[in-house]
């Protein structure tokens, strides 16, 4: 055997145990997008429960669904979501990163205006008119998340 021989040989050992050690350098990482996009999903869709009064119209149905409503966007739709998206960074995904810390801190921002008005009602009450320039600003950035899909799997851009 010449030495050529020896050192592609020797070489093509390192690269095998170099090879074998890639799970332990980038350990794999389950898909978190399905738990981000269900609690946003979930969360959104109770909220607008709410809002329909499909949960009940009297007194005591509504202040039900408004406590339902709170402890979802703080752990379901926030918590959950930012769960998902620490995880996403671990994929290398900057959009599914970017998305769910953004919308899992806005439900918790949500939450948090809904506990202050509970917690302290001498405090002074949101306004209505900063909460609607919220919204438009969160709509805003959904729009432009939504043109960033544009160039992603066409599924993910539905």
């Amino acid at each position: 055997m010449d030495s050529n021989s020896k050192d592609f040989n020797s070489l093509a050992q390192v690269a095998k145990e170099v090879k074998g050690l890639g799970h332990h350098i980038h350990p794999t990482v389950p898909n978190p997008a399905p738990l981000g996009l269900f609690s946003f999903g979930l969360t959104t869709a109770l909220l607008q429960i709410k809002h329909t009064h499909i949960g009940g119209d009297d007194t005591d149905d509504l202040n039900g669904t408004d406590a339902l409503v709170l402890g979802f966007a703080l752990f379901f739709g926030g918590l959950l979501q930012i769960v998902a998206g620490l995880s996403e960074i671990k994929r290398n995904n900057i959009f599914g990163y970017t998305a769910f810390l953004l919308y899992g801190g806005f439900w918790m921002s949500m939450g948090t205006i809904e506990i202050v008005g509970l917690v302290a009602p001498e405090a002074p009450p949101v306004n209505p008119k900063a909460l609607q320039a919220l919204l438009i600003l969160c709509g805003i950035f959904t729009t432009v998340l939504w043109i960033c899909t544009f160039k992603m799997n066409k599924t993910i851009c539905l």
